[in-house]
């Protein structure tokens, strides 16, 4: 019988996080002048899969799905000219302006909703509606004007029906029927352009953010109830505040609000930084629990909103900041509790490498464990001087990552095999084999293994093993 020396079972030290690409979009950009953006990622409540939009990836952008080990990856819907516009030469992130992107939703009937803010006949945006297999892809409604369009996404509240904002904070069914509009934004006292969707709270009433307008001109953050009564504006952000929300809100497990910033606003002047904030569903207690400071130890920028781990800690991405500075800066991961303290940064994006540079993307939560999660996110492919930085990527982000070990099998076959394995969240590692342990001699014996593990046969009777982390 064949025996596998594996010193007992090789534990492995992990990083605290490990950020692995799950896939990689190959396609440029129409005309090379913009990025490619992934603009929406959701996990699927029935299958595990993740389901995502793209804005001009192959020219006019696109549905897409992938399994969480990076397997499967199909383009389910290629947006059309007319579904989805492939010059928006309003769009500009860098300036933070809020313009919406295409995203989409699962519904609690397994179909797939969403929103194209530059489509339709008068390109003032549709609602469409699809199976999860890509087929019947229907527009169910169309907007007619700007003064009703541009939406910003989608929510399925707990009456059934969808929620969206844009020019205006409307609802219909899921066939398209039963549109209502509940509130239209003026453009200066109650807010304007709201990048984001809405959310719903425990106690059923509806929460956004508009990116400008209000009483200080810098955005608000509102509330309405889903029959349309109690529109009210919660907070002006304004001087000495954070400035231009963006990323849509979340309730936390203590039942306070907690949303970014993409600037702050001190002294009459944007400082290109951006917050974290925090607020009670009444609009009391507003406080900004981080002011990002930007490169070269921070983040700046953050354009989506935060998602709560199972060990409270929120989790986020910024757009700029990071390592390097000016152009060079490229976007972080961070982590942060619900009082502002424990503040970091996970993860600084770097120029040329996997997974891609400025997120865009909330992270979207996984399985997890005590501390231990997967969290999913997706990234931009940038243009800049320099040339092309990184390309568009869905990625994994295993936040404390359990103890690694390999464990042998011995297969008892005439060639007297052995098969070793380890966990699927392995991301990247190296099998390294040695005859002796103490010689410090170790040969790779294969290289970057997938984020969903791997599996290695071996005939000899007398090695060493371990797994080294990239």
């Amino acid at each position: 019988m064949l025996t596998v020396l594996v010193a007992g079972r090789i534990a492995m030290r992990a990083e605290s996080v490990v950020v692995t690409p799950l896939h990689t979009f190959n396609t440029i950009n129409a005309g090379g002048a913009a990025p490619s953006l992934v603009t929406s990622l959701v996990l699927s409540k029935f299958d595990g899969t993740l389901y995502g939009t793209t804005y001009q990836d192959q020219t006019n952008g696109t549905i897409f799905t992938v399994n969480t080990d990076g397997t499967g990856y199909t383009v389910l819907h290629l947006f059309a000219p007319g579904e989805e516009s492939p010059t928006p030469t309003s769009y500009s992130i860098d300036i933070g302006d809020g313009t919406p992107v295409p995203r989409v939703i699962q519904g609690s009937d397994g179909h797939l909703y969403g929103t194209s803010p530059h489509s339709g006949a008068s390109g003032s945006g549709s609602v469409f509606k699809m199976n999860p297999n890509g087929s019947a892809f229907t527009t169910i409604h169309d907007f007619p004007t700007t003064t009703e369009g541009s939406p910003a996404g989608l929510i399925q509240a707990s009456d059934g029906f969808l929620y969206g904002v844009g020019a205006t904070i409307f609802k219909l069914d899921t066939e398209g029927g039963n549109y209502t509009v509940l509130h239209t934004f003026n453009g200066s006292t109650d807010g304007a352009v709201p990048y984001s969707p809405l959310m719903q709270a425990s106690d059923g009433a509806l929460y956004g953010v508009t990116s400008l307008g209000g009483s200080g001109g810098q955005g608000t953050l509102f509330t309405i109830n889903t029959n349309g009564s109690g529109f009210q504006v919660l907070h002006n952000s304004g001087n000495n505040d954070g400035a231009v929300p963006l990323g849509s809100l979340i309730q936390g497990s203590d039942g306070s609000l907690y949303g970014t910033t993409w600037d702050y606003k001190t002294n009459g002047s944007l400082a290109g930084q951006g917050t974290v904030f925090k607020i009670n569903t009444n609009g009391n207690n507003y406080k900004i629990l981080h002011l990002f400071i930007g490169s070269p130890s921070d983040g700046r920028g953050p354009v989506a909103g935060l998602v709560e781990g199972s060990d409270h800690i929120l989790y986020g991405t910024t757009y700029l900041g990071g390592n390097g500075s000016g152009a060079s800066t490229l976007g972080t991961i961070y982590r942060i509790t619900q009082d502002g303290s424990g503040y970091a940064v996970l993860y600084a994006f770097t120029n040329g490498a996997a997974p891609g540079v400025r997120p865009i993307v909330g992270m979207v939560k996984g399985p997890s464990d005590g501390t231990t999660g997967v969290f999913y996110g997706a990234t931009v492919q940038g243009i800049l001087s320099g040339g092309t930085i990184g390309k568009a990527s869905v990625f994994a982000m295993l936040v404390n990552p359990p103890a690694l070990a390999i464990t042998p099998l011995v297969n008892q076959t005439a060639s007297n095999q052995a098969v070793l394995f380890w966990p699927a969240w392995a991301a990247k590692y190296s099998l390294q084999a040695t005859t002796n342990p103490a010689s410090g001699n170790w040969t790779t014996v294969t290289d970057a293994v997938p984020v969903y593990g791997a599996q290695v046969t071996t005939t000899n009777p007398a090695v060493f093993y371990r797994l080294v982390s990239p």
